[in-house]
């Protein structure tokens, strides 16, 4: 396998190499050069490097010398199956975050636990469909790079916040422009500020000492500081406290206060001194990192939900769970345009506090079009931002209906397939001005992405309601040859339709998955496609056939391979009809192949051919009845039969009473 490897990289072009050198770099692990060559194709089309390997032990080779973005794992390779590859990288510390997506024509759902709990973040069917790859590699890559950007972005907050913490330090033992000192007596009146007070709020001494309750802002955090100041002149020593003040130009600050009551001889409270800093810098600092924090842990969870959605529903409500549970917003809602009505028409939407019943009041009167403030987003494609409702004249109209639903800021964002507006989401917050630069950037880019991802969704569930189509016509269309196959031998007729079902109820006795039990089956309805090659005379000669004559029957086989072919059937249809009348010890034909050479599926067809045949009337002979049919497989179990099939077969017609319709 290793000398099959060198072979494999000994291929590749010049340009192959510079492909490998671009940042999105993919590693495909798979046995068979025929599958590496497509996905290497489909790929490299898009712009991706590509780097293959043709087993497990390869792969780790190339991915520990060079790690790759992202890992296309088949499941089935010899020496080292897929399970076994995705848990060593998850154990090595270089390589144990790149995401891995299985590619695996077995699709049973062990086939898929098993791939999930090993490590992979995805799983893809053979056949595959060039578009759902590249789909799912670019989400996976995509949801990759953010995690190391979001990785990245926290590093560097804290180092923002460290060299923030160092400054203020600094700033404290050099530079007392920030700081004010100031006493009150017991009565909590200030008899005393510092000079310095002037450079922190623009007030004079006088000024501040005469007024300062006049500068306070009403919110609950003053209201908690005035209780701490009224302790404080009890003679009750407090921690720091936060007091907000509006500055003489009009903005707030926020001062952290501090306070140490002084006492007389009898223990009384002479004066209460007190120190304060502003510390508005830090505080928009601080809120503006929590900020951005809630959206990119709000987006990054938005997008794992994204990865794995499949019902449009269900997405759109998860999507307003993690914007409200997740990242602690007020309020999500998530509106489709309805253009025959002019209206957008609520589908998610979910508010803090009732998450239990999911559901709330719709904040937009009946979702007009022609209204504030949806209809320029719906119209122009861009978001809007509303940053405090009770003074925004465009939202005048739904004000009151704000202040009930207890938002103070709204941040709606287009959901659209190229630019067509289909949707939007608005995200509301109980604080006005909520929405920062950062904050809306990265929040816009969930819009961005929950637009993709629903066109996607839909376009796969179309793709999908396409291939069920398909898949009934394929299977009508069977079910027409097999007719036509029956109307030339009427003696026979119902033969194959008996065999089908008799085959496919061996194979879910032996535990076979869905997908192959179906393929069994077509080929069943369809196994002796080959007869109608052989003249109609022969096949209901109602005497012994010539040697000549049997020769001419048993080319069916062969004749039905060479029919079937051509048919581009997602399994071996054309190979399970060839092989149905070959037999364990090489006796059968048109081969002569033995035990394992033959296909699982045809030495079932093989047990259920004989058992029908025997069981049913011929124009040579009558009915020989269904004890002598399973007399017959059970004393050639091992030698022409297989004794797993012929097992399962003795149990269905004497423990579960099967019988043919």
């Amino acid at each position: 396998m290793a000398g099959r490897d060198r072979e494999w990289d000994a291929q590749m072009t010049p340009e192959d190499a510079q492909m490998q050198a671009i940042p999105a770099r993919i590693l495909i692990v798979d046995d068979t050069p025929e599958n590496l060559t497509v996905l290497t194709r489909v790929l490299r089309d898009r712009g991706y490097g590509v780097v293959t390997a043709l087993s497990g032990k390869r792969a780790l080779q190339v991915a520990l010398r060079e790690p790759p973005d992202l890992l296309l794992l088949d499941v089935r390779m010899p020496e080292m199956d897929g399970y076994e590859v995705c848990r060593r990288f998850k154990a090595e510390p270089g390589l144990a975050a790149i995401p891995i997506i299985f590619i695996s024509a077995a699709i049973d759902a062990d086939v898929k636990v098993r791939a999930f709990t090993s490590g992979g973040v995805d799983f893809i069917s053979k056949p595959f469909e060039p578009e759902e790859v590249l789909a799912r590699v670019q989400t996976h890559l995509a949801v990759h790079a953010l995690e190391r950007q979001l990785e990245q972005r926290l590093v560097e907050r804290t180092e923002q916040l460290v060299a923030s913490e160092r400054r203020y330090r600094s700033l404290v033992e050099t530079l007392r422009d920030d700081y004010f000192f100031y006493s009150r007596d017991s009565d909590g009146r200030i008899v005393y500020v510092s000079q310095s007070i002037t450079a922190v709020l623009g007030y004079s001494p006088e000024e501040f000492a005469a007024h300062y309750s006049e500068y306070l802002t009403p919110n609950p955090v003053n209201e908690a500081a005035l209780e701490c100041v009224a302790r404080s002149c009890r003679g009750e020593r407090q921690p720091p406290y936060l007091m907000e003040f509006r500055h003489r130009d009009g903005s707030l600050h926020c001062l952290e206060m501090s306070t140490c009551p002084v006492f007389d001889a009898e223990g009384g409270v002479v004066v209460v001194d007190g120190i304060g800093h502003d510390i508005t810098q830090r505080t928009v600092a601080e809120n503006a990192l929590r900020r951005t924090n809630r959206a990119l842990k709000t987006l990054t969870n938005c997008n794992c939900i994204l990865v794995h959605a499949t019902d449009e529903g269900q997405l759109l409500a998860e999507m307003c769970r993690v914007i409200v549970e997740i990242g602690g917003y007020r309020l999500a809602l998530i509106s489709m345009v309805d253009p025959p009505r002019g209206k957008l028409r609520p589908v998610a939407q979910l508010a803090k506090g009732q998450e239990g019943n999911r559901s709330t009041a719709v904040p937009w009167e009946d979702g007009d079009l022609d209204r504030e403030p949806l209809a320029a987003v719906v119209r122009t494609g861009t978001l809007r931002v509303v940053q405090d409702t009770a003074t925004d004249p465009d939202f005048a109209p739904w004000r009151d209906r704000a202040a009930a639903l207890g938002y103070a800021s709204v941040l709606v964002l287009p959901l659209a397939s190229g630019n067509r507006v289909f949707g939007v989401l608005s995200i509301h917050s109980a604080e006005p001005h909520a929405f920062d630069e950062e904050e809306v950037r990265l929040l816009a880019e969930l819009g961005e992405d929950l637009g993709y991802g629903l066109s996607a969704l839909r376009t796969r569930a179309d793709h999908e309601r396409a291939l069920q189509r398909l898949e009934a016509s394929m299977e009508a269309t069977v079910q027409a040859i097999a007719g036509t196959v029956e109307m030339r031998d009427p003696y026979t007729a119902g033969h194959q339709q008996r065999v089908a079902q008799l085959a496919r109820a061996i194979a879910r006795e032996l535990g076979m998955p869905e997908a192959e039990i179906h393929s069994l089956y077509l080929a069943s309805i369809v196994h002796d496609l080959g007869k109608i090659h052989i003249p109609a005379e022969i096949l209901s000669k109602p005497g012994r056939l010539s040697p000549i004559e049997y020769e001419l029957i048993k080319t069916h086989a062969t004749a039905g391979f060479d029919l079937l072919k051509a048919v581009d059937f997602p399994w071996p249809i054309a190979q399970i009809v060839s092989q149905h009348h070959e037999r364990l010890d090489g006796s059968g034909y048109p081969h002569g192949l033995a035990g394992d050479e033959i296909l699982p599926h045809a030495r079932i067809m093989a047990v259920a051919d004989v058992v029908e045949a025997m069981a049913s009337h011929r124009p040579y002979r009558p009915a020989l009845g269904i004890a002598t049919a399973l007399a017959e497989i059970e004393q050639n179990q091992g030698r022409l039969y297989d004794p797993a099939a012929v097992a399962a077969c003795l149990r269905l017609f004497r423990n579960r009473g099967f019988v043919f319709h």
